[in-house]
């Protein structure tokens, strides 16, 4: 069984696939209105989809017109009075990053810090894959893997991060 997040607002994005969100009518009254008094719209995102949003997003950190839209943005809950959506979700992003590191007693050089080593260069630094393969001095097939367990790790902190949210509903919405 796929592990799925329920999330309450408005949640979609001209480009998406249709596929990465499933949407469920609200429940009506007898008078045929929605039983919450809003016109919310629940949507199941799965894990698949939700990495394939993180790892995008990751892939434009630094273009905050981009995560302005981003369907991510809409999911964390971002104070509009104290900054965009785009800069709440390049924050939000940034702090996963951070929470990945390792213990500082950890030796540098081992693989744990390899891992978010890889995230910083990746992303943070903005370089290339085959760069980041150089500059940690591993193999193609190493990075790889490496790229793989971090991104894993950084879906989740995000996911635990929104299943514990208190997620208001978007001014838009109500």
């Amino acid at each position: 069984a796929t592990r799925q997040l329920r999330v309450v607002g408005s949640v979609g994005r001209t480009g998406w696939p249709d596929t990465l969100y499933s949407a469920k009518a609200v429940p009506v009254n007898e008078g045929g209105r929605p039983s919450s008094g809003r016109h919310e719209v629940m949507a199941l995102i799965n894990r698949d989809a939700f990495g394939r949003m993180v790892q995008d997003a990751l892939s434009h950190l630094y273009d905050h017109s981009y995560l302005q839209t981003h369907p991510l943005a809409n999911l964390f809950a971002i104070d509009s009075a104290t900054e965009t959506h785009g800069h709440g979700l390049h924050r939000i992003l940034l702090e996963a990053i951070q929470q990945i590191a390792p213990p500082p007693a950890t030796p540098f050089h081992s693989p744990v810090w390899r891992k978010h080593r890889y995230l910083i260069l990746r992303y943070l630094e903005d370089r290339t894959a085959t760069e980041v393969t150089e500059d940690l001095a591993i193999s193609e097939r190493q990075s790889r893997r490496y790229h793989h367990v971090a991104i894993e790790a950084l879906n989740s902190i995000l996911w635990d991060r929104l299943q514990n949210a208190s997620l208001p509903l978007p001014s838009t919405v109500l």
